[in-house]
């Protein structure tokens, strides 16, 4: 093994996210390179990414593809006066801090601190259940929902359409029998 090349985005280039994770193997011959292995530790260690593909290019590289999981949602995170904004992907990470999109539906998370950046921000089951909720009220509503505000300990989803008009959902029964 001499060369890792990286496609992400579908842009080739060298990544040095993946390099570690590699080393000590330059110089060792391909076919005794696990990549099964090696993918695994990626996916365990990178759960930002939706795919991971490791091919072994003979006679002396690994082609590494990575696609990261598209953004999904903006989630508000309120603690008493302050408020963090972030873009979520479908797993519920954070892969933009601080920001907002317009284009992707609005959720409200209040809390007594901070959520973590680092770890999910919603479950992946919750965040599919309030943008299914939101995609599923717009259509049968005919209007725009502004905003869904995602209520923890009660485990009610609120959504704010663009007449003021508020939809309670219990996230313990599915939203298409509310």
């Amino acid at each position: 093994l001499t060369e890792v090349k990286t496609v992400q985005e579908g842009m080739e280039g060298k990544n040095k996210l993946f390099d570690e994770y590699f080393k000590g193997m330059k110089g060792k011959n391909l076919i005794l390179i696990d990549t099964k292995e090696i993918k695994e530790k990626i996916q365990k260690d990178h759960p930002e990414f939706e795919n991971i593909s490791i091919k072994k290019v003979y006679p002396k590289g690994i082609r590494i593809e990575a696609d990261k999981y598209p953004p999904t949602a903006n989630i508000i995170n309120i603690v008493g006066e302050g408020q963090r904004k972030h873009i979520v992907n479908i797993v519920g990470l954070s892969i933009l801090e601080e920001a907002e999109n317009p284009n992707l539906p609005y959720i409200k998370i209040q809390s007594e601190e901070f959520l973590d950046a680092k770890s999910p921000l919603l479950a992946k089951e919750k965040l599919e259940y309030i943008i299914g909720a939101i995609g599923y009220f717009e259509d049968k509503l005919g209007m725009k929902v502004f905003d869904a505000e995602y209520l923890k300990k009660a485990r009610e989803v609120h959504l704010k359409t663009e007449k003021y008009f508020y939809v309670w959902l219990d996230i313990q029964k599915p939203f298409e029998e509310q």
